[in-house]
């Protein structure tokens, strides 16, 4: 019998939001430095809504990529090539990007896996009105407890 094993084993997750009311006009940011104790996620954002949307893991990302190149010129093919720039041409120096039509990505690196090898892995997807109500939301999808200050589950939003 052989044994099968993939050497180098990734997983890489593009989100494009269209933030209402102006779509083309999102904030995007790359979060590496903590922030009400959650960090290595990635959101966009509209500030006429304040609606923030953003993803993270449990597991810190390996790498992650912010870009204004959303639609390339309309291809079908847009999404999947955004999706494999965060697994072969990550910009990780890029952490904020100005108003426009933008999409995040982020992407984890597992190594090895090993014949009848089982990874169990959670994508968290989050949306919330401001950054602390993502932030506190992502907290709670992750299993961690709420920021300081902030007594059981997430406050509604005012």
């Amino acid at each position: 019998m052989v044994k099968a094993k993939i050497q180098e084993f990734k997983i890489g997750v593009f989100t494009d939001w269209s933030i209402q009311p102006f779509p083309d006009n999102d904030f995007a940011h790359y979060l590496s430095k903590a922030q009400r104790g959650v960090k290595d996620i990635a959101y966009q954002f509209d500030l006429s809504s304040n609606i923030y949307v953003g993803i993270a893991s449990k597991k810190k990302p390996s790498a992650h990529h912010i870009s204004d190149e959303v639609g390339l010129a309309g291809s079908e093919f847009a999404p999947a090539l955004n999706a494999r720039r965060v697994l072969d041409d990550p910009n990780n120096a890029n952490d904020v990007l100005a108003p426009t039509q933008s999409a995040v990505s982020l992407a984890w690196d597992f190594g090895e896996l090993e014949n009848k090898q089982t990874i169990t892995f959670d994508v968290i997807l989050v949306a919330g009105i401001g950054l602390d109500d993502l932030l506190c939301e992502i907290k709670a999808a992750q299993g961690r407890p709420p920021p300081k200050g902030v007594g059981g589950p997430c406050p509604p939003p005012t």
